[in-house]
């Protein structure tokens, strides 16, 4: 195998796990461009020592053998380690899956790039792009929120909150909070929860809504 045939599987590798990296990088999830493109280069890596490794076996020499495919096969396991990192659990919700499985793919996108399988590893990136980037927006569904809310006087702004998410037919999963006490004196609640809203409802007018309440101080706002 020539040192072009080796540098040609490594850019295969970054290009295939840099375009699916970018995605989830656009998204703001967990493990973005360089996350991705690093798991396709160390699988590409694998196969590639496998590919030499076999080269370097001497035909007809029953005291040596070689079986392609041991490493590589657990890079696919070992892999579930660093997909595991990406993964939020709370008690209602479970966040990170599918960037997870996107690492997981881009592990054996790598592999088939270090093998020399450059069709495979193609179609391979394109498929596991449309399911990430176009599959998602052309399913009805809901969007999961997490949104941080800032307050004073908490069993006025409490009502409110409540009664305004429930009037745009926002579901709570979960809710966090912490208090602090201001210079001032007062307290200051902060909750954070994780909505669920229908995709009819405008994320940018809720918060806007939120914020004019008077004794809402902060509203920030982020993906799961």
């Amino acid at each position: 195998m020539s040192y072009w045939d080796i540098l040609l599987r490594f850019g295969a590798a970054v290009l295939t796990g840099g375009a699916i990296g970018y995605e989830r990088q656009a998204g703001h999830h967990p493990a973005g461009l360089r996350t991705h493109i690093l798991v396709c280069i160390g699988s590409a890596m694998v196969a590639l020592i496998e590919c030499l490794l076999t080269g370097q076996v001497p035909a007809g020499n029953a005291n040596v053998s070689m079986t392609l495919g041991r490493m590589s096969a657990q890079v696919i396991s070992g892999i579930g380690f660093l997909g595991a990192g990406t993964i939020i659990t709370t008690k209602r919700n479970i966040a990170g899956l599918t960037t997870a499985a996107s690492l997981w793919a881009v592990a054996c996108i790598g592999i088939a790039a270090g093998m020399g399988l450059y069709g495979l590893c193609m179609i391979g990136a394109g498929f596991t792009l449309v399911v990430l980037a176009l599959i998602k927006r052309t399913i009805v569904g809901h969007v999961h929120k997490i949104v941080e809310v800032s307050f004073r006087h908490r069993k006025e702004t409490l009502a409110f909150l409540n009664e305004y998410l429930a009037a745009q037919n926002i579901r709570v999963y979960s809710v966090d909070f912490r208090v602090e006490e201001s210079t001032d004196g007062d307290n200051l609640y902060t909750n954070v929860y994780m909505l669920d809203l229908p995709r009819r409802v405008d994320v940018t007018a809720v918060i806007l809504d939120i914020a004019e309440y008077v004794d809402v101080q902060k509203v920030r706002t982020r993906d799961p």
